[in-house]
């Protein structure tokens, strides 16, 4: 029997929405005690008459150094794809070999790696 194709990404938003829904649920129980995800808005709670959308606040060039660093780290030089050599070429990711012969990617931020107005007004 094959098994059901689920689609990453919805899944990984359920997941961030649900850690949002128990945080807040969390810092705010009488607001959120009995809260559930929904559709539009993510998070409701009914008794409360509030709806939470969730979204990213992460900076663009945050998301991609880490979508870099996720890509490059566990791989051996056979597993490296041409991108993820150009962005070790191009210094856009710093990469380590280990001992065993696998790539670690690292990466460092200054400043703000957040952005309130562009998540909410893209």
């Amino acid at each position: 029997m094959d098994k059901p194709k689920i689609n990453g990404g919805v899944v990984k938003k359920r997941i961030e929405e649900e850690r949002a829904r128990r945080i807040l649920k969390y810092v705010f129980p009488d607001k959120y005690g009995s809260s559930e995800l929904s559709e539009r808005p993510d998070i409701i709670a009914i008794e409360a008459d509030i709806g939470v959308e969730v979204t990213n606040s992460q900076k663009k060039h945050i998301h991609e150094g880490l979508a870099r660093t996720g890509s490059i780290s566990g791989k051996n030089d056979e597993a490296l794809n041409s991108c993820d050599l150009m962005n070790m070429e191009k210094k856009k990711v710093t990469s380590n070999k280990t001992p065993t012969g696998e790539y670690i990617g690292a990466i460092a931020f200054r400043g703000e790696t957040h952005s309130l107005i562009e998540a909410y007004f893209f």
